[in-house]
């Protein structure tokens, strides 16, 4: 008997430890209770064969018994009306089964259900608690989340409207090229630069013969036209790095950094 005896008690061990390095390799895996009321079921069953093959002792099994009932609570807090039913039916299979191997009086037996009444109480409040607590912390997580989400939200809005006013402040609004003040800083940027380097630099103005004529017999709306078509035929034309720019009314430029008066 001892022999079993032992045998159970190591055979107890065993499902724990196996259920700790699952848990540490795949957390996601608390989210399956069955498992965790499967090895809590398998060290009820060993108690109460130990208690069945040593009453004398039983006293240190019911404490091994309440550390499982409230390991349940702990473990498994998301199933709280579950958890709570499963450990009031392994105390009252316990206490049963307790009296009925060790012939326990009505007294022996009422202090030990009130013993285990006690643990089921603190396991409830504990779960509870800890329940509550992790609402709470996703509460705040989903909270967190949102604003995070609003303030990158509102910075991509203020990089958009930034540039937009960079764009429009740089911009001509009728012909989409570089307006008299932005072509001025280019120009000088790219004349500072060549001057630097001693290279060449070229600049082209351009203006358009009797834009009045057109406007007086066409319209502005037809004025407006060629300007834009100008506008567009001289940024297809010119190289990558020259900077096309609109001085005023009908007159535009175009900087050539590195061309020289042949090219």
């Amino acid at each position: 008997r001892f022999l079993v005896l032992m045998l159970i008690r190591s055979m107890s061990v065993v499902p724990p430890l196996a259920l700790y390095r699952l848990l540490r390799r795949d957390p996601a895996a608390i989210r399956r209770h069955g498992m965790i009321t499967g090895t809590c079921a398998y060290l009820f069953a060993c108690y109460t064969a130990i208690l069945l093959l040593q009453p004398d002792v039983a006293q240190i099994d019911h404490l091994q018994v309440g550390i499982v009932v409230v390991a349940m609570f702990l473990i498994v807090p998301n199933r709280l009306v579950y958890m709570t039913a499963l450990s009031v039916g392994t105390s009252v299979v316990w206490v049963t089964a307790n009296s009925l191997v060790r012939g326990s009086t009505a007294g022996s037996a009422a202090v030990q259900a009130i013993g285990f009444l006690v643990v089921v109480t603190l396991g409830y409040i504990s779960a509870n608690l800890v329940n509550t607590t992790r609402r709470q912390e996703y509460a705040l997580r989903i909270a967190a989340e949102l604003a995070n989400e609003r303030l990158r939200a509102e910075i991509t809005r203020r990089e958009r409207l930034e540039q937009d006013l960079v764009e429009r402040a740089n911009t001509d609004p009728l012909t989409k090229i570089a307006n008299r003040r932005h072509f001025e800083d280019q120009s000088h940027h790219e004349f500072q630069r060549c001057q630097r380097n001693h290279q060449p630099l070229s600049l082209m103005l351009i203006d358009v013969d009797h834009f009045k004529e057109i406007n007086d017999t066409h319209g502005h709306p037809a004025g407006d036209e060629v300007l834009r078509v100008l506008s567009d035929a001289l940024s297809e034309q010119v190289r990558r790095v020259d900077v096309v720019g609109r001085l005023g009314g009908e007159e535009f430029a175009v900087v050539m950094p590195g061309a020289d008066l042949a090219r």
